[in-house]
Parts: C-alpha cells; sequence; structure tokens
C-alpha cells in the first residue's frame, strides 16, 4: 500500500501548524526540532517550489516523508489506518484552503481507488 499524494503542495505550506509542538507526541516533537528548513510568515516552506514541488524531495526531512514519518512516529498503527487518518488530515487542508469545493475533493480521491 501506498500513500497517495495528489500533489496539491498544502501541508508545505501549513508548517506553521505542522511544525507547532503543542499537544504532539515526544517522538513526533523530536521530528519537529529536526527540521532544519524555514518557512516564511505564511507558514510557507521555503522549499517548496513555483510547481507545489519540495526541492529537496530525495533529502527531505523525515516528517515530510509520509512513510518514514510513520514508522518513527506511529509504528504501532497499521499502514493502511495511519494513510486514512493521514487521507482525512489532506482533505481537511484541502476544504480549509478554499481552493477545493466537496466535490473537487471527492473526485480527486474518487481516482485513487
Amino acid at each position: 500500500m501506498t500513500f497517495y499524494c495528489h500533489l496539491c503542495g498544502l501541508c508545505c505550506t501549513k508548517m506553521d501548524i505542522v511544525l507547532d509542538t503543542k499537544g504532539k507526541p515526544p517522538q513526533v516533537q523530536k521530528m519537529i526540532m529536526e527540521f532544519p528548513y524555514r518557512f516564511d510568515v505564511n507558514g510557507v516552506c521555503e522549499n517548496l517550489d513555483e510547481n507545489n514541488t519540495c526541492k529537496v524531495y530525495e533529502e527531505r526531512p523525515d516528517i515530510c516523508n509520509i512513510e518514514k514519518f510513520k514508522e518513527r512516529a506511529f509504528p504501532d498503527i497499521d499502514e493502511e489506518t495511519f494513510f486514512e487518518l493521514e487521507t482525512n488530515v489532506c482533505k481537511l487542508l484541502m476544504k480549509e484552503s478554499g481552493k477545493y469545493t466537496e466535490e473537487d475533493i471527492e473526485d480527486i480521491y474518487a481516482t485513487q481507488e
């Protein structure tokens, strides 16, 4: 099983939220502290380019790599459940961004199946 990423880049535009340690488990806080890059006042990572791709994708931090993030932070959760939870986070980001309608989101994830 693999995680379906539709390359919207929204997770990379909310780094201020992603990297907030409040209420997060210690193993996640550790990965947050390891994040070596900056983000602007709007929360956009300095490595997100104009095509919504990561300039350091091959060397991206573990917190930005869904498989490594799961392995380090939530090794006891089965992969299918974890990916489903993360997909729900993506859908929420899409909805809150105002860039996608409910129908858009349904269509995007319908093609995943």
